[in-house]
């Protein structure tokens, strides 16, 4: 796998030039090769069919609900699983939901 990555990488470092040498912005401690290896490796984790944000959201409180009660949330909402995976925001959001949809 890091073989099929390897190519994107070298893309990204020909497309950024005379800039690995400066930290990317917003960035600032972070050398910019770096920095393109760990964008290399979440354009290589992009999944055929991903949800956004949005649509995850959208789709949570029926999905706590149900995942509450004892249902799997891989085979109940399997985008909305995968999306949770790579989206700390959306987790964190689904963590806290879900406790409190346990507690009540």
């Amino acid at each position: 796998m890091a073989a099929a990555r390897a190519p994107l990488i070298s893309r990204l470092q020909r497309a950024a030039g005379g800039m690995l040498g400066r930290p990317p912005i917003g960035h600032p401690q972070m050398p910019m090769g770096m920095f393109l290896r760990g964008m290399g490796a979440m354009v290589a984790r992009t999944g055929a069919e991903e949800m956004s944000c949005e649509e995850c959201f959208a789709e949570m409180d029926r999905l706590v609900e149900r995942v509450a009660g004892g249902g799997d949330l891989n085979a109940l909402g399997p985008l909305v699983a995968d999306h949770l995976r790579r989206c700390g925001d959306c987790y964190e959001e689904y963590a806290v939901l879900l406790h409190i949809a346990r507690t009540e």
